[in-house]
């Protein structure tokens, strides 16, 4: 029997009255505590955006992001402070004794997009391709993480910097 493969997985649950009052809730969930989700602080000292190398251990296995308003007030405005960033682990695809890491760092927003009229998550990510190699230093040409719109099309080309 094949074990289950371990990843990460992004939830965006909208629950709007209208544009001003509601409740939205990013969830970003690893299958175990095996993969999982670590929040970094970014080091003013260091050449590097982020940290050289993964932490090998740590990890958690939900990260949550609740914004919730009315027209008056915010009740509650939970995000990441603009010196952090995710660093995630997961099980390779090919060798399920290995794993990879990457990072997700900002700008990373979701909700209400006013200027298109929908419902949005938009975040900067890199994922090591080389299993087991914890470096979080990247090419950006080199990002495998792919782009889908609505309609299942690789949009992937039209986020390339």
């Amino acid at each position: 029997m094949e074990r289950a493969k371990k990843s990460i997985y992004i939830y965006y649950y909208p629950n709007e009255k209208d544009i001003f009052t509601g409740t939205w809730t990013l969830r970003i969930k690893a299958s175990d505590r095996l993969t999982g989700l670590q929040i970094a602080e970014f080091d003013e000292y260091s050449k590097f955006e982020s940290m050289y190398f993964a932490p090998s251990n740590n990890y958690t296995n939900l990260i949550e992001f609740v914004a919730q308003e009315t027209r008056t007030e915010i009740i509650q405005d939970t995000k990441l402070k603009e010196n952090q960033y995710i660093v995630f682990k997961c099980q390779n695809s090919t060798n399920s004794s290995m794993y990879n890491y990457g990072k997700i760092y900002h700008p990373f927003t979701y909700g209400w997009n006013r200027k298109e009229e929908k419902n949005m998550v938009h975040f900067l990510s890199y994922y090591n391709i080389t299993p087991d190699d914890r470096n979080l230093e990247f090419d950006p040409q080199q990002n495998l993480i792919k782009t889908y719109d609505k309609h299942g099309r690789d949009i992937s080309a039209d986020f390339k910097p």
